[in-house]
């Protein structure tokens, strides 16, 4: 193979373009990272491919132009042939340099539509850590500063940014003969000391302190984390217990927080777990005043509530998973919550604070609702709508809950002694929902008008749409209209029977027919030839029990002696009308009958 010579020379910003696009896109388009990042790159057009070249040379243009500005490159070269046309270029990296305003400049920077963007960034982020992963065991190659050191750094540059008073403070503890008293004293008048503008960098240079710079014994760091919750307390900012809270999980549990290995044997999670544990609450508490709740519920059930370095009570249990289970119910996340919920059933029963039993009803109660086992919500919001531990008001709101969820729920029985219940209630009067459920009650036809108001004040899940395409609302109502059809009619067609309903065909209002009747939640039975339903004399408990009765609908017991007694009564009929025949014939013709007659 010839060799061709070619020379190094520095690159100007007037050799991106055709570097980029001569050299360095040839050779990356058939590279795996480029098919990542550009999926669709083979089927591109000449108008997004020269797009892309555009990208790859803006960015490349960038870098050039923010390193002639803030410090020139001296490990970055173009090869070229000896007429001075670019074929390639080299660099190498020395130490990490962080050159300051670079990406105020990059803002606003655009992206190829062919790009990958949330596959790019994961790429880059993988990228970071393999170059990480490669240069940690080569400190005396590559990297001029090494782990430990760098966290030294890193703790100088925290402890410059802090208040003159606060920093004069940690440079008279560096040589206290009792340096966890002075952590604790100067945590303890913090307040004094800084400023709202420097609260955050004096706190986070006195933790830096206390466990890079002079890295104090392991009680006395968690005195100093103590004082540092309960200074951060004080402050009545979510965003500082956020930022803050965070910034020391990072140092105390660097591992859970994306922080990696520390390199010090003292700054792990199992040694500070108290600590740990009011850090994420505190965090959590930031995140839920920002209605975050997602982040919240995810960084509360971080905290270790089964290890065996830290007692932990029932009732510090069911405390953790009373807010998580709240926090996803508040994002309708109802799977995850119902995960602790039921943790929440195994200890429940042993926590006797009033609080915490209310709050596993509510939850469990918006569980059920959310899951459309209305009935059983309706008696728990029921349930607590009589507990003093709320105020009127919520005990009315919870009061509606209850009417809400007794009428979504499936018509028979059941629903019926929900309904009575309700009814009798004498809040209930109060309600905006009382004329539906005065309605449902008596087993009164509904109105469209009067669903749709009801509609309105019904939660998003209370309208979710159903396997067949209805909501539960338009279910509950079909249903119940058709019980109410019940007490007027003995019989209908079909056709008929659907314009009543009024939302549904024939065909549709025979099979809700026969699923009510196989479901023992209506009484009668279907003539499919004659296209008739028979209603068995209306709704009644005793017609209808809730138990299935073969698919007829009819319960044993009350509802087979009264069938008796119809058969009974038919059988004396039939006998009454043969002994007319008789006597009108005997009158009539007295000869016939004394010939053919026998008795």
């Amino acid at each position: 193979m010839p060799q061709t010579s070619f020379s190094l020379s520095t690159v100007d910003v007037s050799d991106v373009d055709h570097i980029v696009r001569h050299v360095l896109i040839p050779a990356m388009r058939t590279t795996p990272l480029h098919r990542t990042m550009f999926p669709l790159g083979d089927t591109a057009t000449e108008q997004e491919k020269d797009i892309i070249n555009l990208w790859y040379s803006e960015m490349f243009r960038r870098a050039v132009e923010d390193h002639a500005v803030e410090e020139p490159w001296d490990n970055f070269f173009k090869a070229s042939t000896s007429d001075g046309t670019p074929i390639g270029f080299c660099s190498w990296e020395t130490e990490q340099k962080k050159h300051e305003g670079v990406g105020e400049r990059r803002i606003g920077t655009w992206v190829p539509t062919t790009l990958d963007v949330p596959i790019w960034i994961r790429l880059c982020k993988v990228l970071q850590l393999e170059r990480k992963w490669v240069l940690q065991d080569h400190d005396d190659i590559c990297c001029k500063i090494s782990g430990e050191e760098e966290e030294e750094e890193e703790a100088k540059k925290e402890a410059t940014m802090a208040s003159p008073k606060v920093s004069e403070a940690l440079a008279q503890i560096q040589s206290s003969p009792d340096q966890p008293a002075a952590f604790e004293s100067l945590l303890d008048n913090l307040n004094t000391l800084s400023t709202p503008q420097n609260f955050a960098n004096d706190l986070k240079a006195i933790l830096n302190t206390a466990f890079h710079s002079l890295a104090v014994g392991v009680v006395a760091q968690r005195a100093v984390l103590d004082k540092y919750v309960a200074a951060l307390r004080g402050v009545n900012d979510a965003d500082l217990w956020v930022e803050l809270g965070t910034y020391a999980l990072s140092i105390v549990e660097p591992s859970s927080s994306g922080g990696g290995s520390s390199g010090q044997a003292l700054a792990s999670g199992g040694t500070f777990p108290d600590q740990a544990a009011a850090l994420r609450e505190l965090a959590a508490d930031g995140h839920e005043a920002h209605e975050d709740h997602d982040e919240a519920a995810a960084t509360l059930a971080q905290i270790a509530l089964d290890s065996s370095q830290r007692r932990v009570t029932d009732e510090d249990r069911v405390r953790v998973w009373v807010r998580i289970v709240r926090n996803y119910l508040e994002v309708d996340n109802t799977v995850a919550a119902e995960t602790y919920l039921n943790k929440l059933k195994n200890v429940i029963y042993q926590v006797d604070d009033p609080t915490l039993n209310l709050h596993f009803r509510l939850s469990q109660a918006r569980i059920q609702d959310a899951k459309r086992e209305f009935l059983s919500a309706s008696q728990a919001y029921h349930d607590i709508s009589h507990s003093p531990a709320i105020s009127e008001d919520e005990r009315l709101h919870t009061l509606s809950m209850a009417v809400k969820c007794a009428i979504l729920a499936p018509a028979g029985p059941l629903r019926s002694r929900a309904l009575g219940r309700l009814f009798k209630d004498e809040r209930a009067p109060h309600l905006d929902e009382f004329g539906m459920l005065e309605k449902m009650f008596f087993d009164r036809l509904l109105a469209p008008a009067e669903v749709d108001k009801f509609a309105r004040g019904l939660a998003p899940h209370q309208l979710a749409l159903t396997a067949d395409g209805s909501t539960v609302l338009a279910r509950a109502v079909v249903e119940h209209n058709l019980l109410a059809v019940s007490r007027l009619y003995l019989n209908v067609d079909f056709a008929s029977l659907a314009a009543v309903l009024g939302s549904l065909d024939p065909a549709k209002a025979e099979d809700t027919t026969a699923r009510m009747i196989e479901q023992g939640r209506l009484a009668g039975r279907i003539d499919q030839i004659e296209g008739v339903v028979y209603f068995e004399g209306g709704f009644d408990e005793a017609a209808a029990s809730g138990e299935k009765g073969g698919g007829s609908g009819r319960a044993d017991g009350a509802s087979v002696g009264r069938e008796m007694r119809r058969w009974d009564a038919n059988v004396q009929g039939l006998a009454e009308e043969v002994e007319n025949v008789t006597n009108l014939l005997q009158r009539e013709f007295p000869d016939f009958v004394a010939a053919n007659l026998v008795v």
